[in-house]
């Protein structure tokens, strides 16, 4: 749910913001519509975990300095829209009246401040004293909670696959493959163990998450290191991508087991998408009639603003309701 490219700007990504927050919205206000639409959530995973490790293996972290300038940067980038929003929506639901929802938004908001709400909310969903509880409007920032945690986690990661590679005489580029595809294969295996014995909680811990960023991240690496690389066929690649996409979100539900083996779908669909760019930078644009339909001006557009769009959407659906009786509300499950 970051902003663009650091390396340069990719239409293909933005597109595939705009398909992720679309999706994502239309679930929310219409999810008859697309029931499974939050999946969208998957596919702004596997793109953060593509750019940040582009960006990371293009420039790896060889001192704890550089680390720190990694995190300054990334706080700098996304803290002050996320304090806004949550600051705001505070505001908003003591000024509407919501004496019953103050306390519990206002709890979420903290964790949320600190990014550690998707814990709080796999605490809450086996927790019988909040089960039952009414969806509050910052609960949706459980996702840029595990963004953040793997932003906290992954440079720090291959700073030390680094250091091993070097100890062991090893080539860089074979230590941070191994080492970034095992911590993916491990956290894939627990979230399908954790998808199957505690479901409540798997949509939300970390670990049942990290591998989609994970899948990502091994694409980054991999393109960043073959610039020119590009699949054979790759207008089948994306079409495929984007065929296991709308899948997703069309037969999924909220009885689906998610994430788990479920999620391969989407997140392999995101992940061809992108692989299909026939370079890293977007510098060679493909001019494929697919090309050219992502590369849309209003598609690109909603993509520029897709994190502002995934910041505010969820606290108006929650609160409009309040100005509106009319209005029905959002779907409980972000």
């Amino acid at each position: 749910m970051t902003g663009a490219s650091e390396r340069g700007f990719r239409t293909d990504v933005q597109a595939l913001r705009a398909i992720a927050v679309g999706a994502v919205v239309v679930y929310h206000c219409f999810p008859g519509l697309l029931p499974g639409g939050f999946s969208g959530v998957d596919l702004f995973f596997v793109i953060s975990g593509f750019l940040i490790t582009s960006h990371l293996v293009a420039a790896p972290p060889s001192k704890p300095r550089d680390l720190a300038k990694f995190w300054a940067r990334r706080i700098r980038r996304l803290l002050p829209a996320a304090l806004l929003v949550l600051i705001s929506t505070l505001a908003a639901v003591q000024w509407l009246g919501q004496n019953s929802q103050i306390e519990p938004t206002a709890r979420m908001a903290r964790a949320a401040s600190t990014y550690w709400v998707n814990w709080l909310l796999a605490s809450d969903s086996v927790n019988y004293l909040h089960s039952s509880d009414a969806p509050t409007a910052v609960q949706h920032f459980w996702s840029l909670s595990v963004e953040e945690q793997f932003y906290a986690f992954w440079p720090v990661l291959l700073f030390v696959l680094l250091l091993l590679a070097r100890l062991i005489k090893r080539s860089s580029k074979v230590a941070i493959m191994v080492g970034l595809a095992a911590v993916t294969v491990a956290s894939l295996i627990a979230s399908i163990h954790i998808t199957s014995s505690n479901p409540p909680a798997a949509y939300f811990v970390t670990e049942a998450r990290i591998w989609e960023l994970g899948v990502g991240a091994l694409l980054g690496a991999w393109v960043t290191w073959h610039p020119t690389w590009a699949p054979p066929a790759r207008t089948f690649v994306a079409l495929g991508g984007l065929a296991a996409i709308a899948i997703t979100f069309a037969t999924f539900n909220a009885s689906t087991p998610f994430p788990g083996y479920s999620a391969l779908l989407p997140v392999l669909g995101g992940a061809a998408l992108i692989a299909a760019q026939p370079s890293l930078t977007g510098v060679t644009p493909s001019t494929t009639p697919l090309a050219r339909l992502l590369a849309f001006r209003p598609i690109q557009w909603i993509g520029d603003i897709s994190y502002s769009i995934y910041l505010w959407h969820w606290p108006l659906l929650i609160l409009w309701p309040t100005i509106d009786p009319h209005i029905t509300g959002a779907a409980s499950k972000v």
